[in-house]
């Protein structure tokens, strides 16, 4: 069930208009951006983890 609603979040990013006109070309938006540093750190955590 939850991964439904995180899923269908992909989509609606593709068909979203952006809302500052230079940022259009950009191929990831700001919270696409935001979130790698994030996404990265998990996934050091998950190796780190692994590895005790």
């Amino acid at each position: 069930m939850i991964d439904l609603v995180f899923n269908q979040g992909v989509p609606l990013m593709k068909i979203d208009e952006a809302q500052v006109d230079n940022r259009a070309a950009w191929d990831l938006n700001t919270g696409q951006l935001l979130s790698i540093p994030l996404i990265l750190i998990g996934f050091y955590l998950m190796y780190r983890a692994e590895k005790k």
